[in-house]
């Protein structure tokens, strides 16, 4: 009891010796209880000598060693606390700023395909009205038989409005744009 009482008041004098007691005696408990708290050993280690240097560089006055425990382990906890939500400030971020890179990217694919469906659908507007008509329901997905029935027409006149249409089309829309439409299943 004697000895806490001493090594509390040469901590609070600021004596070398009684830092280097506290190393001794203490390090390796407080390193343990932070890595409770950050999981990594650099991470409880640089937290742990963080304190010791902060007692160290301010004017604080312990009354015995239980108070000195105290606010070692609450000084830990709460410095691995913030740690940790710094850590998870940074991964937000982080993950924003990837989002934020991967996204012109999708911008500008969609503003591509967003053109070609305008082009598209400029050079359908230019189809004689019944290969229009019939040209629309098929990429609506009908079949040429649900075209026909629709529209009372036979099915050969179906699918020669939808060639027709077609041939219209690849010639009329620019070749890069009637390809990535290809790719995008349109038809």
């Amino acid at each position: 009891m004697k000895d806490d009482i001493s090594f509390i008041k040469m901590i609070n004098e600021k004596r070398i010796d009684a830092y280097n007691t506290l190393y001794y005696k203490y390090y390796n408990s407080l390193v343990l209880y932070t890595k409770t708290f950050v999981e990594r050993q650099d991470i409880a280690e640089d937290i742990v000598q963080d304190i010791i240097v902060y007692i160290w560089e301010k004017d604080m006055i312990f009354s015995d060693e239980y108070s000195f425990r105290v606010y070692l382990y609450n000084s830990l906890k709460n410095r691995a606390i913030n740690y940790l939500n710094h850590q998870n400030v940074e991964n937000k971020y982080i993950d924003y700023l990837q989002s934020q890179q991967a996204e012109p990217e999708l911008l500008d694919e969609e503003a591509f395909m967003e053109e070609a469906y305008r082009q598209l659908f400029a050079v359908i507007d230019e189809l004689p009205k019944r290969q229009r008509e019939i040209f629309l329901l098929h990429i609506a997905g009908k079949k040429n038989e649900e075209i026909a029935l629709e529209l009372n027409i036979a099915v050969d006149t179906v699918k020669t409005h939808k060639k027709r249409a077609l041939v219209y089309i690849r010639k009329n829309l620019l070749p890069f744009v009637f390809f990535s439409l290809l790719i995008d299943s349109v038809f």
